[in-house]
């Protein structure tokens, strides 16, 4: 995905963290990739830096959940708060 860091993850493919709109991207190895928002830039510095990007991920994924990747495009959600697990 454009933009995206690649990780060492068994599920996680990448991922991208726009600052000024506080929002996180997560691309699974399989499932649909999710954005998420009010990320803070500490949660997003944590999943950088985390030795397992999996147990990260689980630290940010209850933040509102903004847009799905379906058919190539992002998607808004119907509400906020909507499930961000990708599987």
């Amino acid at each position: 995905m454009e933009g995206h860091t690649p990780v060492q993850s068994s599920w996680i493919r990448s991922y991208k963290y726009d600052p000024a709109a506080r929002e996180f991207e997560m691309a699974p190895k399989s499932g649909t990739p999710v954005r998420l928002g009010d990320v803070s830039r500490e949660q997003a510095q944590g999943f950088a830096d985390a030795k397992s990007q999996g147990r990260a991920w689980q630290q940010i994924k209850n933040n509102p959940l903004v847009a799905k990747l379906v058919n190539g495009k992002w998607v808004t959600t119907p509400r906020a708060g909507a499930s961000a697990d990708p599987q």
